[in-house]
């Protein structure tokens, strides 16, 4: 009788967890969403795991909570887009535009997000852990508090990004552009900024992490935008 009353409760746990929680399926056109204009549709919540993709539109989309676990967004426009809290782990975003779109707390581990444009995305407590970010444009996007540990951000552009309280442990930063980037409270414990393009200030920030940087008034450094 103990049994089947603790069989019975779990049973009405499940329900309950059902019925307020339902999982929700993805969209009609899944597992291949390739080259569609779902530009802003509703899709929080929704499993895209293993979906294609590429070149669709979803501009303004709301993608809360999401999952896009392992899926291929290579060119995918997720412009001004809602992705707070989405699960990108592993998943192709390679030459994506994400342009002020907002990654609050999102996850991208090991996500390949190589000449991605994040241009004034926010990701405030994102997990970037392992992701690709080489050559990425991540000109006036917030990091603060995100995770980038061993993140390649080779050649990317961090001009203006804001780093406060991100940790860049063991992270590629070689060659990258951060003039006038904000670092206060960064970890940058083992992070490669060899060639790097930086100011003072930041240079004084990073303390004595070992670094070879270049001063952003080098004469080989890009133009300032």
């Amino acid at each position: 009788m103990k049994r089947i009353g603790i069989g019975a409760l779990l049973c009405l746990v499940v329900a309950f967890v059902w019925f307020q929680y339902p999982v929700k399926s993805g969209p009609a056109c899944m597992p291949n969403c390739e080259g569609l204009d779902m530009s802003g549709q509703n899709l929080a919540g929704m499993s895209m795991r293993n979906g294609y993709f590429t070149q669709t539109n979803l501009q303004g989309a709301n993608l809360e909570a999401v999952s896009f676990f392992l899926g291929q967004l290579t060119r995918v426009n997720l412009r001004d887009a809602n992705l707070r809290n989405a699960d990108l782990t592993a998943a192709i975003l390679a030459e994506a535009d994400l342009r002020g779109a907002d990654l609050t707390g999102a996850v991208l581990r090991g996500a390949d997000l190589r000449d991605a444009d994040l241009r004034d995305a926010i990701l405030i407590e994102a997990d970037l852990r392992g992701a690709n970010l080489h050559e990425a444009n991540l000109m006036r996007a917030d990091f603060s508090a995100a995770v980038l540990t061993e993140a390649n951000l080779n050649e990317a552009n961090l001009r203006r990004a804001n780093l406060t309280g991100a940790s860049l442990r063991r992270a590629d930063l070689r060659n990258s552009d951060l003039r006038r980037a904000v670092l206060d409270n960064a970890d940058v414990t083992g992070a490669d900024f060899n060639g790097a393009f930086v100011d003072p200030p930041v240079i004084m920030t990073l303390g004595s992490a070992p670094a070879a940087v270049s001063l952003g008034s080098a004469p080989s450094a890009p133009p300032l935008d």
